[in-house]
């Protein structure tokens, strides 16, 4: 991700989550040293990203996002692949993720890439949705 891909991502954010996050908050991780800020290119378009990062050997999924029109077509799965990848090579023992309860597709895929359930925060999202808190272990 470049400053230049932020109109686009901010789109995906806009149509993934609310509240979406501010292009202010993108242009922050951008900078930080320790945070990856990917994206799926189709075509010249922007379909997918996503923001994580990486600290003290333990992976942080920060956000995951695909473009309405270009979802089903696994850029999402793509993305977390690569996150947990690139986090094994570089040491990472651990990860986590929060997801919201009411968002069984996104469950389901990270289950199927080694997270599980560990625990719930009720009411967190502004709508009052609880967040499903995930964990991943790397393969020793």
């Amino acid at each position: 991700m470049e400053h230049g891909d932020l109109d686009a991502v901010l789109e995906i954010a806009g149509a993934s989550f609310d509240p979406p996050w501010t292009r202010e908050q993108f242009e922050l991780e951008l900078e930080r040293s320790f945070a990856s800020c990917t994206v799926v290119d189709v075509g010249g378009v922007i379909a997918a990203y996503s923001i994580s990062w990486l600290i003290a050997g333990e992976l942080e999924v920060l956000a995951v996002a695909t473009h309405p029109a270009h979802q089903r077509a696994d850029h999402a799965r793509e993305l977390v692949i690569n996150l947990l990848r690139g986090a094994s090579l570089a040491g990472a023992s651990s990860g986590f993720l929060e997801v919201r309860a009411d968002n069984p597709p996104a469950i389901a895929l990270y289950t199927s890439l080694g997270f599980a359930r560990i625990s719930c925060r009720a009411r967190y999202y502004a709508d009052g949705t609880d967040a499903v808190i995930m964990a991943w272990k790397a393969a020793t």
